[in-house]
């Protein structure tokens, strides 16, 4: 693990669309709904229990346009059998 995150979005706040070269990023939603941007921009909305990932190189956003705060954990892991096997990514 690299990092865990307690998060919070509130009504009108946003992860912006963003890519980890070498990081998979995970979003565990805890509760509210929101609405997450795969790296091919396709939008899913998320509520409690739903969990997103991002793997390395993959673009991903996450934003709340309701009420009710959006609640989640990002886990950032890591990738280091990506970064050995794609050493082209060094050089970012």
């Amino acid at each position: 693990m690299k990092e865990i995150g307690w998060m919070t979005l509130k009504k009108g706040a946003s992860i912006g669309l963003h890519k980890h070269a070498f990081n998979e990023d995970a979003y565990i939603i805890i509760s509210g709904e929101g609405i997450f941007t795969d790296g091919t921009g396709k939008e899913t909305v998320v509520r409690a229990g739903s969990i997103t990932i991002a793997r390395p190189g993959q673009s991903h956003a996450l934003r709340n346009e309701k009420d009710e705060p959006l609640v989640f954990l990002d886990i950032i892991a890591q990738n280091d059998t990506y970064k050995a096997n794609h050493p082209e990514t060094n050089k970012k």
